[in-house]
């Protein structure tokens, strides 16, 4: 849209519209589900996919949904793809390659020798609902959520404080 713009070609009056973050979500509803509910729209940077089954095990608590979809999109940019690099968040691979690696051993995020992440283009999610409806409605149950929980401790916004971390959610 912006690079369109600044390029002077044409763009659709409402294409700003498209660009809302809870634009995919409507769309999916809209086009393939017709359904009916909340359609919240968690925004996590990499953490989006957990927090959005936080909301949908939240949701299905309190009953205010049935059966929630969860999951993330992450878009590939070039854009995107710079302020990493100039982050120095991701693996560079002509280093990686240097080194001897081959593309698939490239991303290793338990590794310690891990030198960054590995961007890509994607997308994935989760049908979240209780045990009793997978069973009634046949549904293959590949997980069990026993506890979520999202938290801040004013350290940084990727780093947990000393001592911390999962321990602030222990009850």
């Amino acid at each position: 849209m912006y690079r369109d713009r600044l390029q002077d070609k044409p763009v659709q009056n409402d294409i700003l519209q498209e660009t809302f973050l809870n634009t995919i979500g409507a769309w999916v509803n809209m086009l393939l589900l017709s359904s009916s509910g909340p359609n919240k729209t968690s925004v996590g940077a990499c953490a989006t996919s957990v927090e959005s089954l936080d909301t949908a095990y939240d949701l299905i608590l309190q009953g205010k949904a049935k059966m929630c979809f969860v999951g993330s999109v992450d878009e590939f940019s070039e854009y995107t793809s710079l302020e990493f690099s100039n982050m120095k968040a991701t693996s560079n691979a002509e280093t990686e390659a240097e080194a001897g690696r081959d593309p698939k051993e490239m991303s290793r995020p338990a590794a310690s020798s891990r030198k960054g992440f590995m961007e890509s283009h994607g997308a994935g999610f989760h049908i979240a609902c209780t045990a009793k409806l997978a069973i009634e409605m046949g549904l293959p149950i590949y997980g069990i959520v026993a506890f979520t929980g999202i938290s801040s401790d004013k350290v940084g916004r990727s780093v947990p404080a000393p001592g911390k971390g999962v321990l602030s959610n222990a009850r």
